[in-house]
Formats: structure tokens, sequence, C-alpha cells
């Protein structure tokens, strides 16, 4: 690590990709740079930055989807857990919604 002090341009990277900010605070940009063009050359990849920006959308929006699936599952087990937890109560008499109906 060259420098120990974080930048808010580096905050900024890391909330977009913790992997982006990573192994540019670890290796540099230009020996990511150096070893993106040494991949695209050996296996014949045409270097252009909107296939990079596109493959970046792409994962970024996958991530993004599973994360919102996890979210919702989540939801979802509470509220079921919140009304089943209410059933019991009503079931054994502890709670009542005769004041309700």
């Amino acid at each position: 690590m060259r420098n120990k002090k974080i930048s808010a341009n580096e905050i900024n990277k890391f909330c977009y990709c913790n992997y982006q900010w990573y192994y540019e605070k670890i290796y540099g940009i230009s020996e990511i740079r150096r070893l993106n063009s040494e991949y695209c050359e050996k296996n014949g990849i045409k270097r252009g930055t909107s296939k990079n920006f596109a493959r970046g959308r792409k994962f970024h929006n996958s991530y993004l989807f599973k994360f919102k699936i996890k979210r919702l599952f989540k939801i979802i087990l509470f509220i079921s857990f919140a009304f089943a937890v209410i059933y019991a109560l009503y079931y054994f008499k502890i709670l009542s919604f005769g004041a309700f109906l």
C-alpha cells in the first residue's frame, strides 16, 4: 500500500466496487492496465471500454438482484414469523381480538 490515507474518491470507488478499490490500492492502476492488456492480447479480446462497461453493469446488476431477493426473503420471513406469533397468542387465548371486531 503506497498511501495510508484514504481520499473521498477512494471511498466512492469502494462503495461502487470494493474489488476495484482493493486491487487498485494493492497493485496500482498502471499494473492492472498492463495485466489487462496482456490478458486481452493472449486471449484475442478486442479492447474497448464500452464492452467492459457493459460487463461491469451486468455484474453489478446481478449482484443487486441477488441482494434484493435476499432482502425480500428476510422481509417475508419476518412477516411470517410475526403472523405465527400473533396466531399462537390468539390460539392460546393470550391475545383477544374481541375489541377490534
